[in-house]
């Protein structure tokens, strides 16, 4: 009989334990819990951080996002990090915390308690004047909290609990405090109007009064605490006190108190209803404001500081890995991190089918994924379906198909059909079609990668086109449009009368009433390779491509289409498939699945602050205010602007435009973040600049620059009108002393020297070519020869395409009598032609034709 063992009261004999065991492990080895974690990206000492140990985090009013570390602070502006030292102006190498203040400076303490402040409008760190008398005081301690009053004087409180110390602004000593834990002690967090707050510990001894001004109190009596720090925080009237493994909320005259398994390292406001509590080695756990835990992120990291920024993106600073940033409410499938999902497709129950490259099936949702082969199954192709007509769950494993307790042979199935409610599709070397308990077999030439019902027959997604089988006479015939000439990879229906075929090249094929019409990269789709498509409504489809996720909605005036991808937070850009379970999308990527909310699209619409701003302004080499371009001489013409939009979503897709108004008509496009102008005519303007990550609502994101150039002297109105008045009056004094005795000649030739010289014209024009402002010299045209709309100016060195029909180009050169028109085509410089003819002109060695209506005006020339 064996030995009994009890367990729970209940006897077991030893066989009875081996195979408890023996299940139990097969129930492990089979359900996967699908806990699910943000998609996190991790900035480090490779990205830019100066040290992975990072305590604090703040944005600025410019949307910069600072990092304090061990190592010194770091700048980010969703593009690179920016560092700074010693060298920079910094008091110590290690930095602990930022201190944001009412007027903007935003203060730091050190490790060597030497403090510095710097203000986001010129980033110019200075060092407190009064940083000797903490060296005093400080006795080595850490600074755990810091106040400034708006008389300037500065209250610290210490991480240890064991000095309190106050210095007005003349750097005298008001108060100082060291406490011991010999004796009862209460926590102290005094909180203003304003919102400033200030927390410490004091000696439990007497009335409690307020360190701040105008400020009012809540104290927690804490006894004989142990040595160690404490973490504080204020979120609303709710105040938070965290020491060693404990966490106090405090609100109305009352505690509660928060047990942890780690000693706790930060806390702080998550948002208006929770608080975040950092933990050593035990990640950053998020609870109610009535002490209900609600989550946890990055278990086993150390997690010292939580920052929301503008966008509400989450940021994670540890004390051993950086930090990570993470975008909320999508989630990646812990299971299948860095998996490929080779196809996803729904089951009953609200479940769902997952097919991995590794050609593993699983069926699940919410807490578990069961796979469904065996450990020895090595069958390449495997997925499962929802039969609706039959009301089951079916999938293929190592070329069987189980269904409803029947095992039939589908060997070469490759594809499945996803019409609803009409009998299921399988693809592949042979068709089965199967209704009900009866299957159709129907052999195939053609090796199919897609399947689905048509009006008349099956259409069959190939790697040579799209083929429709005749079921009734078996004959198999290619459509006829070109566009569908090329590998099909997914046929979806989206009622009885409309088609969506995804092509490897051509984009979408739409299928309507025996029309096709494409949508491909042109009208906005991410990519042209589509990897399969899924038809949510009448009015919408999504498409999986390899350059993120599509959602292409239909209106009567055309289709709208937005894009996700990993800047939302996806695991991948290159997605497989895609299934939507209610109003949550399952993205199955190259490297795992990844759950969305359908509304992150509606979110994504409502586009946040970019804090677009001018940065730098260059006239020639030279830094110069914003200011100057008010007042600019005429010489005073090559203009750089630098600027700057902070966007940590974007991934990239963060775009400017800018246009001269005055100069320009069109818009010029760039990702970068300068432009210049290398020679503007004198003018006024106004020079706009946009920004936009989606190309639209451009106007939301404006900065506008007045510009004034002014022209040189000889072309104000007033040394116009002067010379016109001295000319006259020297015709008058000429003809006074009758100087028309002389040659009339010799008089008509000096008054054009005199006029010549007092109105001179330059001999440069500007012209536009690909969004680059050009100056070229008019005495060096040869010629210029009209293409369509385009016109190529040829000049003794070089040569310059521009957008400009050639009846118009005439008007941009200063000297228009020195170009000559001579056919439809050409427009030569006179004092360029070397040789003439009645037919043809010889400019550079190059022989240009005349037309037959401009030859009596070349015949008239004088070379």
């Amino acid at each position: 009989m064996g030995y009994i063992i009890t367990i729970y009261g209940i006897n077991f004999t030893r066989i009875e334990l081996v195979k408890l065991f023996l299940a139990s492990t097969f129930l492990l080895l089979n359900f996967l819990s699908i806990a699910q974690e943000l998609n996190y990206t991790n900035y480090s000492t490779h990205n830019g951080l100066p040290s992975a140990q990072v305590y604090h985090m703040h944005q600025d009013k410019n949307g910069y996002i600072w990092f304090a570390t061990d190592r010194g602070i770091a700048r980010y502006d969703g593009k690179e990090f920016e560092q700074y030292s010693l060298t920079e102006g910094l008091t110590g190498t290690t930095v602990f915390a930022f201190y944001p203040q009412q007027n903007g400076d935003i203060w730091c303490s050190t490790f060597n308690n030497k403090l510095f402040f710097f203000h986001p409008d010129d980033y110019q760190f200075r060092p407190y004047r009064y940083n000797d008398i903490l060296q005093r005081y400080a006795h080595d301690e850490v600074i755990n909290d810091l106040a400034i009053e708006n008389d300037g004087t500065l209250h610290l409180s210490y991480l240890n609990y064991e000095n309190l110390l106050t210095i007005d602004s003349s750097g005298t000593v008001l108060d100082t405090i060291s406490v011991s834990i010999e004796y009862d002690q209460r926590f102290v967090y005094e909180l203003k109007e304003n919102g400033v707050g200030f927390g410490y510990i004091e000696y439990k001894r007497g009335k409690f009064e307020c360190k701040l001004k105008n400020a009012k109190g809540t104290t927690l009596d804490l006894g004989k605490l142990e040595s160690g720090f404490y973490r504080e925080c204020h979120i609303n009237n709710v105040v938070v006190f965290a020491h060693q493994k404990e966490t106090h909320i405090i609100k109305n005259n009352s505690s509660l108190a928060i047990h942890h398994k780690h000693r706790v390292i930060g806390v702080g406001k998550f948002d208006e209803e929770h608080l975040w509590v950092g933990l050593m080695s035990g990640g950053i756990e998020i609870y109610t404001l009535e002490g209900e835990y609600v989550r946890t992120f990055l278990n086993n990291h150390s997690v010292v500081y939580f920052l929301r920024d503008h966008q509400n993106g989450y940021w994670f600073s540890t004390l051993d890995h950086g930090v990570y940033y993470a975008i909320p409410n999508v989630t990646a499938v812990n299971s299948f991190n860095q998996i490929h999902i080779r196809s996803l497709s729904k089951a009953s129950k609200e479940q769902l089918f997952v097919e991995t490259i590794h050609a593993d099936l699983y069926i699940g949702i919410k807490d578990s994924f069961k796979r469904i082969n065996g450990e020895n199954d090595n069958s390449n192709q495997k997925f499962g379906f929802y039969n609706s007509l039959a009301g089951i769950d079916s999938w293929i494993l190592n070329d069987t198909l189980l269904f409803n307790d029947r095992k039939i042979n589908v060997s070469g199935t490759r594809c499945r059909s996803q019409s609803i409610d009409k009998p299921i599709l399988l693809g592949g070397m042979i068709i089965i079609c199967q209704q009900g308990e009866r299957f159709t077999y129907l052999p195939i030439t053609q090796k199919t990668n897609a399947v689905s019902w048509a009006e008349k027959g099956i259409f069959l997604g190939t790697h040579k086109g799209l083929f429709l089988l005749d079921t009734a006479t078996q004959e198999i015939s290619k459509l006829p449009q070109e566009e569908l000439n090329i590998r099909i990879q997914s046929i979806v229906q989206q009622n009885d009368s409309c088609w969506f075929v995804g092509t490897m090249g051509n984009g979408i094929i739409q299928l309507k009433n025996g029309t096709a019409s494409q949508i491909t990269t042109k009208d906005g789709l991410s990519s042209d390779l589509i990897n399969s498509v899924l038809v949510e409504n009448d009015s919408v489809i999504w498409v999986a491509t390899n350059e993120g996720l599509n959602r292409v909605l239909f209106r009567s005036s055309g289709y709208q289409i937005d894009v996700l991808n990993r800047s939302h937070g996806l695991t991948d850009n290159d997605i497989t498939e895609v299934v939507i379970i209610n109003d949550t999308l399952w993205v199955g990527t190259r490297t795992g699945l990844s759950v969305v909310p359908v509304s992150i699209l509606a979110q994504n619409e409502q586009e946040t602050t970019l804090f677009l701003k001018w940065t730098d302004f260059l006239v020639g080499d030279n830094f110069v205010a914003k200011e100057a371009f008010l007042d600019l001489g005429y010489h005073q013409n090559n203009l750089t602007f630098h600027y700057h939009a902070v966007d940590f979503k974007a991934n990239g897709r963060l775009r400017y435009r800018y246009l001269l108004k005055g100069l320009e008509t069109t818009w010029n496009h760039t990702a970068e973040s300068k432009l210049h102008y290398a020679s503007i005519p004198p003018g006024n303007y106004t020079l706009l600049l946009q920004a936009s990550i989606n190309s639209k609502n451009w106007e939301q994101h404006q900065l506008e620059m007045p510009i004034k150039i002014w022209p040189p002297f000889y072309k104000t109105w007033w040394f116009i009108f002067l010379c016109i008045v001295l000319g006259v009056a020297l015709i008058y004094y000429f003809f006074k002393i009758r100087v028309l005795s002389y040659n009339r000649d010799i008089v008509r030739e000096l008054l054009r020297q005199v006029l010549k010289r007092f109105t001179p014209e330059t001999n440069s024009f500007i012209v536009v070519e690909q969004g680059r402002s050009i100056k070229i010299n008019s005495d060096e045209v040869l010629y210029v020869h009209s293409t369509g709309n385009y016109l190529t100016i040829r000049t003794s060195s070089n040569k310059h395409v521009i957008r400009c029909k050639i009846g118009k180009f005439v008007d941009l050169v200063p000297d228009k009598l020195e170009y000559l028109r001579v056919n439809r085509s050409y427009v030569v410089r006179i004092d360029k032609i070397t040789e003439k003819s009645t037919k043809s002109l010889t400019i550079n060695g190059e022989e240009i034709p005349v037309g037959v209506t401009y030859q009596k005006f070349v015949a008239k020339l004088e070379l």
